[in-house]
């Protein structure tokens, strides 16, 4: 293990590390005291704190510390490949390239995990000393470190991988900073895009979004300082979401060995040229584009083509950027038009397969264990006529086998609702429960504009399979009557 160890760490360089950089880690020593320990202090120390309150700001600086500086430790360690004179330099030290590649980045990893370990485990062991808490609390500060240790070394791989890629500083900079926004770059035009989208699609609005996409879990595997903060947020009250962690430490371990393989390969003369690696400016250029345009793409007239210019123009920007010269040609103007095509296509098979089958406006009836109908009229109901299909709605809770498929319960509501409807406007809300406990609800406004006409016969259109499927199961109907809410 030693020998193994000796050709991968090299000491001397290691000390050579530590006395070139001194003044930078009292630096950070200095900062990371004052974020954690001094606003612990200053912000939550006082008679009435509880332990808790205490605990929340150390692991939220700390992580918040930890993982921010962590995302700049590699390209400041590494910033001698972008000089061609200094990549001789080190290149032509006495020492093998692997080993310059695992002190150096050794060096950074612990230049920031020892003082933010030391001030977050000070700060809260000494806070709960104080507070006379169980120490099984400092248990879980040491399992909470353990798990910022994870993450930090994750960031910085990843940034070191995109770091050696990259021939400038600029563009290290630029791309590293590039993919810690992308994720929510994608994240918000994804659900701006299906928000649009199932609104044409459906009659009524609803919880689509939230009842197919669980945001979380997509931003967790998305975006690593998002799931970093929240694997550790949630440790107090939950289980780790493993699941997350282990996905980022393969991705850990994939970037590192990329990082070292390109690094081992890298010449001096790859210093101070253009960045060309598919994964930097080509990707990122692709993506934040094609998010773009799909997020204006429901946009009609005017809109739509203002939005498409400014997209066009920033993309001539992010390229020319790259190419750091203004120049041109075909390629350039076909990639644009081919990510237009694309994402109307996109947008168009969307429409067509109703959000690939998962766009539905009423849900399976086998799927449903209860459904809640809740009306809201703006005027004086006469309750004695608000009958449907002889299941009376006045009266206690009761349930009745609906051997009814949910399309024609949805006629019968709003049958009865537009009959009633005179003019203000009546919102009916449907909340379904699924047997396997989620929700998904529609709300439905009839208003001067639209009235039995036309939402009825557009029923009929959307689901002639629906009325076929005359299902046999079990409606909980829950009603209370009030003068402007009833529940069915």
């Amino acid at each position: 293990g030693m020998v193994c160890m000796n050709k991968l760490f090299n000491q001397q360089y290691f000390k050579y590390l530590y006395k070139s950089n001194r003044r930078l880690l009292i630096l950070i020593w200095a900062i990371l005291f004052i974020c954690i320990c001094f606003f612990t202090t200053i912000f939550t120390i006082n008679d009435f704190t509880a332990y808790s309150e205490v605990q929340t700001f150390v692991t939220a600086m700390s992580g918040f510390c930890g993982i921010s500086i962590s995302m700049f430790v590699p390209i400041y360690f590494f910033r001698f490949l972008y000089r061609k004179r200094s990549c001789d330099l080190y290149f032509g030290l006495p020492i093998r390239k692997k080993e310059l590649f695992s002190t150096t980045f050794l060096f950074g990893y612990l230049a920031i995990l020892i003082p933010i370990a030391v001030y977050f485990l000070s700060t809260s062991i000494i806070a709960s000393q104080f507070m006379n808490v169980l120490s099984s609390t400092i248990l879980m500060n040491i399992k909470v470190m353990g798990f910022f240790a994870i993450f930090m070394l994750c960031i910085q791989a990843i940034i070191c991988f995109l770091c050696i890629r990259c021939n400038t500083m600029m563009d290290a900079l630029f791309i590293s900073g590039t993919y810690v926004i992308l994720p929510f770059i994608l994240y918000i035009s994804m659900n701006i895009f299906l928000k649009e989208q199932v609104n044409v699609i459906t009659l009524g609005y609803g919880n689509y979004i939230e009842y197919i996409f669980n945001t979380d879990t997509i931003l967790t595997f998305l975006s690593l300082p998002y799931a970093a903060l929240r694997n550790v947020a949630y440790l107090f009250d939950y289980s780790p979401d493993w699941l997350s962690i282990f996905y980022w430490i393969i991705l850990c371990a994939i970037a590192l060995y990329f990082a070292y393989h390109y690094f081992i390969n890298r010449k001096a003369e790859d210093s101070e040229q253009r960045t060309t690696f598919w994964l930097g400016y080509s990707f990122i250029i692709l993506i934040v584009t094609f998010c773009m345009i799909l997020a204006v793409q429901t946009a009609r007239g005017v809109s739509l083509l203002v939005g498409l210019t400014i997209i066009f123009f920033m993309y001539l920007f992010l390229v020319f950027f790259s190419k750091r010269k203004i120049v041109l040609n075909i390629k350039t103007i076909t990639v644009f038009v081919g990510l237009l095509i694309g994402s109307a296509a996109f947008g168009q098979a969307f429409q067509y397969t109703h959000g690939f089958g998962v766009v539905q406006e009423l849900p399976q009836l086998e799927k449903v264990s209860s459904v809640n109908i809740e009306v809201v009229m703006s005027q004086e109901i006469n309750h004695n006529k608000t009958t449907i299909n002889g299941l009376s709605l006045v009266g206690k809770t009761k349930n009745e086998t609906l051997n009814k498929s949910i399309y024609e319960l949805h006629n019968d509501v709003l049958d009865v609702c537009t009959d009633k409807h005179e003019g203000g406007s009546t919102q009916i809300t449907f909340l379904y429960t699924y047997r396997n406990g989620r929700y998904m609800s529609r709300t439905y406004s009839i208003g001067d504009a639209v009235t039995k006409g036309i939402i009825l016969p557009k029923f009929d259109e959307y689901h002639e399979e629906a009325k076929q499927g005359k299902i046999n199961a079990s409606v909980d109907y829950t009603y209370t009557v009030s003068n402007d809410v009833i529940n069915y």
